[in-house]
């Protein structure tokens, strides 16, 4: 395996959540995460943004073997809507948007629209994961036509088998149908010209006052109450109208919702937002984690399941004198003692080094703490690998 399908194979973004809890180990991070608060995850690409934010969702919670794992799932306060950000949620980002922004408004309406219709897939996911796992109740119930009736009237969809299944198809064939729409505009209407919308009301959906009547018709009819954390993961790939949405909405009075915003650190909170960390969020640095024992159970976790046994990381790595830090590296008698000896002997540049700092060469030990840090950990490695080479090159 070459060092690219290496890194597909272990992104995130590219394996569903029963595959990334197969691997799953629970940080810091993740524990603030699950918490009923406004979260903003930052981190750089490959951090591990994506794999906590999925980690939210019930199909990797009921996935995961964690030993944490069904204390999590016992007192998660909120069900989990996952939303990848779509680059193309940015008409800016396509070939098309210089044709398209002859038409006043027309690349927000179609990027609202976008993002409107991911969501309410992702909603019927959610609704999904939710009959199945956890009121464990079988597809096609009368329950379920109740509520895809509703869907359909809500989100003014034709009708259609009320079942959550056909609900996301139809979703997807009018995504299909008005992108064909969207090309004819772009190749057929003449400068000047009005584009007709009017028959297309469900452009102007609001996802967020949308999802929150859903929300209440699903818990009427399934007698269910909890919170909905909306998690929208990469928000700097999103468009700039939606980061802002979402950001304002950190200040939401509503007592259903909460936000879950994860994005590179080039996205942060500026004062034009009036949400504040503290107050209003719990701000997650990936890079203030420190958390060394985490990388240490991912790595053996990923041994373990290759190797079929428990794996010690000591034995399978083993140490490197070079970079070792026990008692007793610097005096005399020590390997690394040793080898500054050797390089007395036949690097005459080096006996030069040594005496400009004042070190004794014929017993060339660190006096104390000082010259420790200041002297002997900064040369370690280079004496090592002069004597090497000197010796074999």
């Amino acid at each position: 395996m070459d060092i690219n399908e290496f890194h597909i194979s272990f992104n995130a973004r590219h394996l569903d959540p029963v595959e990334i809890a197969q691997n799953f180990i629970y940080s810091k991070s993740f524990n603030v995460l699950i918490q009923n608060n406004h979260n903003v995850l930052l981190g750089a690409r490959g951090c591990g943004k994506t794999t906590l934010m999925k980690m939210l969702t019930l199909s990797a919670l009921y996935s995961w073997k964690g030993s944490q794992a069904s204390k999590v799932r016992e007192n998660m306060p909120f069900y989990a809507v996952y939303i990848s950000t779509d680059i193309y949620w940015n008409v800016k980002n396509t070939k098309s948007y210089e044709q398209l922004k002859r038409f006043d408004n027309f690349p927000d309406i179609i990027s609202k629209f976008s993002v409107a219709t991911n969501i309410f897939i992702s909603l019927c996911n959610t609704f999904e994961e939710i009959i199945a796992l956890e009121l464990r109740i079988d597809k096609g119930s009368s329950l379920e036509n109740n509520l895809c009736e509703h869907l359909m009237t809500e989100w003014l969809l034709p009708k259609t088998v009320p079942t959550l299944e056909f609900i996301k198809e139809e979703l997807k064939r009018r995504s299909d149908t008005f992108n064909r729409f969207v090309q004819g505009v772009i190749f057929n209407f003449k400068k000047g010209e009005d584009i007709d919308l009017s028959d297309k009301e469900y452009l102007f959906i609001d996802f967020k006052s949308s999802f929150e009547l859903i929300i209440s018709i699903f818990e009427r009819i399934y007698k269910v109450d909890k919170k909905w954390a909306f998690c929208f993961d990469e928000l700097e790939l999103a468009p700039d109208w939606l980061r802002d949405e979402l950001f304002l909405s950190l200040r939401s009075t509503s007592q259903k919702i909460i936000y879950k915003l994860s994005a590179s650190p080039i996205v942060a909170l500026s004062n034009k937002y009036p949400a504040s960390v503290g107050n209003d969020l719990i701000l997650i640095k990936m890079w203030e984690s420190g958390d060394e024992i985490f990388s240490k159970k991912i790595i053996s976790s990923i041994l373990e399941k290759k190797f079929k046994q428990k794996i010690d990381l000591n034995d399978f790595f083993q140490s490197n004198n070079i970079y070792a830090k026990e008692r007793g590296t610097y005096l005399e008698g020590s390997e690394f003692y040793s080898e500054v000896k050797s390089l007395i002997t036949k690097d005459e540049s080096f006996r030069n080094f040594l005496t400009r700092k004042n070190v004794n060469l014929e017993n060339p030990i660190a006096l104390d703490e000082k010259s420790k840090d200041i002297l002997y950990r900064k040369i370690k490695p280079i004496v090592y690998f002069r004597n090497y080479f000197i010796d074999y090159v």
